[in-house]
């Protein structure tokens, strides 16, 4: 027997989530019951909190810093890098309220 192509699977899976999705379209949920089971079946398996900060992987961390700051009106509140005795990557941290991000780029192409 042949094996299925990679374009077979996937109009295979394709089709399994269309058909999947249009079993609830087609029917209200109409007994509280039936609700809650199916709303514990959506419960979130990993309850966060709270995030600390969120960390993007960028070219140029410096010029990504820039950018936020005068674009979207972040602070730059703490920097790493060479002059900090990283020698692997730059890294900026930037706040704005609660949100938190850190831009941070490789300083080699090894650490890429």
């Amino acid at each position: 027997m042949d094996k299925p192509s990679q374009q077979e699977k996937a109009e295979v899976q394709l089709t399994f989530q269309v058909d999947h999705l249009s079993v609830f379209e087609d029917k209200a949920i109409t007994d509280p019951r039936e609700l809650n089971n199916l709303t514990s079946a959506l419960r979130d398996t990993l309850p966060l909190r709270r995030i600390d900060h969120v960390r993007f992987f960028v070219g140029n961390a410096r010029q990504s810093a820039y950018f936020y700051r005068n674009a979207f009106g972040f602070d730059v509140i703490a920097y790493a890098g060479l002059e900090t005795k990283t020698k692997h990557e730059a890294a900026y941290v930037l706040r704005q309220g609660d949100v938190t991000f850190v831009l941070a780029s490789p300083l080699s192409v090894k650490d890429f």
